[in-house]
């Protein structure tokens, strides 16, 4: 079940904010058992369930779904404009804690447990649309798969034969669905590394978004963002810049270290896709003013950690939105 860790409400003249935290803590019931409810600041736990893999899903009255493992703290940021013709949410989940000595330990169990990325965003509410637009599918896959996941058949790396993948092993995945104003979804996938450095060692991080408009409601940014302890570098990082496009177009993005090769897949659309990349802190964000139309942006990256500690590593989901 899921269980209030804490939350605070704050009020300012330009703005209107609602941030809480929630931890996901799995109760030992059946999978197809559902928690009580719980409320913090009128947002309601509507569904809390354990898959058989072991991953948490929960859903909240907000429209959000978030699909975790056991342990995830798991924050909302709302704001609204005064007038109301604006507004943004912020999803994160911040999953529990990894030494760099348990990694392999953690991907292991990982595998035992027959969790895949793909399994996470088809429970957190993942749409065929989604899954073509983040290129988990292929064309030919989509026309004739009628059932998921189990009719797609499953590669080494947990996604569907045939898709890009990533050449290491998962030790954690987990992903963030916003359906309310608008529409926005992120994923993340991480992997571990091979290096010789004798101080640190090394995680690849990958993740992808998609979303569109609803309803009198523009999408206008959709942001995936990788966050650190102060002590993790982010050391290498795809896309190295921002990405524009004149046209919806499909484009493949690749990052290779430390015996890990890192690929994604997904469809540019006008405007573009933007990055920030500080010390401890990667994202990218598609920038543009869309109703129906999906489009989505990828962020990779490999982070150096200090043997001794972990990664610290914190995923958000954003999306702005506005009548015009």
């Amino acid at each position: 079940m899921s269980k209030v860790r804490s939350s605070r409400h704050t009020n300012r003249a330009w703005l209107l904010m609602l941030t809480m935290s929630m931890v996901l803590v799995v109760a030992a019931a059946p999978a197809s058992q559902s928690a009580e409810p719980t409320q913090v600041n009128g947002v309601q736990l509507v569904s809390s369930q354990v898959d058989p893999s072991g991953a948490v899903t929960a859903t909240f009255s907000n429209g959000v779904t978030v699909t975790a493992s056991e342990g995830a703290t798991i924050e909302f940021t709302t704001r609204t404009a005064p007038d109301g013709r604006s507004g943004s949410t912020d999803v994160s989940i911040a999953p529990p804690e990894v030494p760099g000595d348990r990694l392999d330990e953690a991907a292991a169990a990982y595998a035992a447990a027959g969790r895949s990325p793909i399994g996470d965003a088809l429970a957190s509410g993942l749409t065929m649309n989604d899954l073509e637009n983040l290129g988990l599918l292929s064309t030919e896959e989509l026309l004739s798969t009628e059932e998921l996941p189990s009719a797609v058949p499953m590669n080494a790396v947990g996604l569907p034969d045939g898709t890009l993948a990533a050449t290491g092993s998962i030790f954690d995945s987990g992903c963030l669905t916003i359906d309310s104003s608008v529409y926005w979804h992120g994923c993340y996938t991480r992997y571990t590394t091979s290096d010789s450095d004798p101080n640190n060692y090394y995680v690849g991080d990958r993740s992808q978004g998609t979303g569109h408009g609803k309803g009198v409601w523009y999408l206008k940014t959709g942001r995936v963002d990788h966050r650190y302890a102060s002590t993790t570098t982010v050391v290498m990082f795809n896309p190295a810049g921002d990405v524009k496009s004149s046209d919806c177009e499909t484009r493949s993005f690749t990052l290779s270290a430390y015996g890990v090769t890192l690929l994604s897949s997904v469809s540019v659309c006008p405007t573009k896709i933007s990055i920030t990349k500080t010390t401890s802190r990667y994202y990218t964000q598609w920038n543009g003013k869309v109703r129906a139309t999906n489009v989505a942006t990828t962020a990779e990256d490999f982070a150096k950690v200090p043997n001794g500690k972990s990664s610290g590593f914190n995923f958000h989901i954003y999306e702005y939105h506005a009548l015009i």
